[in-house]
């Protein structure tokens, strides 16, 4: 089969990046044709930029321009799209119906329902546009604090849906865990749009017979992922607990730090493998509904 995988990457590598990069690898190794137009954030790097990328979130011509370049060079038999925002837009997905080609997309977060993408607003899980008017969402400001970002953001999602809802024929979703797929449903995506299919992560195979006792963090440093509480989690334990990643609320741990408290930074995926097999508990300390973060396939695996 040939497949055609778009997919805007994040200036700071997340799961989403590390689920598209596994999966592709996948689908190649199974024997499968694979291309792919990618996008970087990296370019946004100014004010000027943001907002010239912001309005292109809506409808970007470079984009459909792009994808109706490689449909044509590549001839895939199907299109997978994971991230979306800003860069990709519905403009890429109007190129690949108007070519006639199926279209797959996985819906790595909230983004299509929620302006801030993680239902999570001020502290707390947030469902007040879920299923209603998107007002809260601009109320709030729930992408970067800007009530005009927002509603830019919130006008894409809006060109996004109506994508779907006027391509079914053509376009099936992907949702991460069922608790996902009833959020969406309970927004009002058509169900029968919608499958079930849950990250996957490279076999570690067997890990050791002793391993170290110590408990694991991986991911992002941020309020969202629970990250505020590391610091009381090892006050409460005598194990070690090591944290492995970087965010917004790095000083902050670091001034809370215990002496059984690690804090390695970022660091390499096959590092951050060796690491998981030595651990003896792997934490998710999340506060908001979580997709289906890597790190807890790669501790099962």
């Amino acid at each position: 089969m040939r497949i055609l995988a778009l997919h805007n990457r994040y200036q700071q590598r997340g799961g989403e990046d590390a689920v598209f990069d596994f999966e592709l690898a996948q689908l190649r190794s199974a024997g499968h044709e694979v291309s792919v137009c990618v996008w970087d954030n990296d370019v946004i790097a100014s004010p000027v930029a943001a907002l010239a990328h912001s309005v292109g979130a809506i409808w970007s011509r470079s984009s459909h321009s792009s994808v109706r370049e490689e449909l044509l060079r590549f001839r895939p038999d199907v299109v997978h799209i994971h991230n979306w925002f800003p860069q990709v837009s519905a403009s890429a997905m109007t190129a690949v119906v108007e070519a006639g080609v199926p279209c797959i997309q996985t819906l790595h977060n909230f983004r299509s329902i929620c302006a801030g993408a993680l239902l999570y607003r001020d502290g707390k899980v947030c469902t007040d546009c879920v299923g209603g008017s998107k007002l809260p969402g601009l109320l709030h400001r729930c992408y970067r604090d800007s009530l005009a970002a927002s509603a830019v953001v919130t006008g894409a999602a809006h060109q996004v849906r109506r994508f779907w809802s006027e391509n079914r024929r053509l376009v099936r979703l992907i949702a991460l865990s069922d608790f996902a797929k009833a959020l969406l449903i309970r927004d009002g995506i058509d169900p029968e749009l919608i499958v079930v299919k849950g990250n996957s992560a490279p076999d570690l195979g067997a890990g050791p017979v002793e391993r170290d006792g110590g408990i694991l963090f991986v991911g992002r440093l941020s309020a969202e992922k629970g990250a505020a509480l590391l610091p009381d989690i090892a006050a409460r334990v005598t194990r070690k607990l090591t944290v492995i990643g970087d965010g917004p609320l790095m000083p902050d741990i670091r001034s809370r730090a215990t002496p059984n408290l690690t804090l390695l930074g970022k660091r390499a995926p096959n590092e951050v493998s060796a690491v998981i097999r030595g651990a003896s508990v792997v934490v998710l300390p999340s506060v908001c509904f979580e997709g289906f973060p890597m790190v807890l396939a790669e501790a099962f695996a």
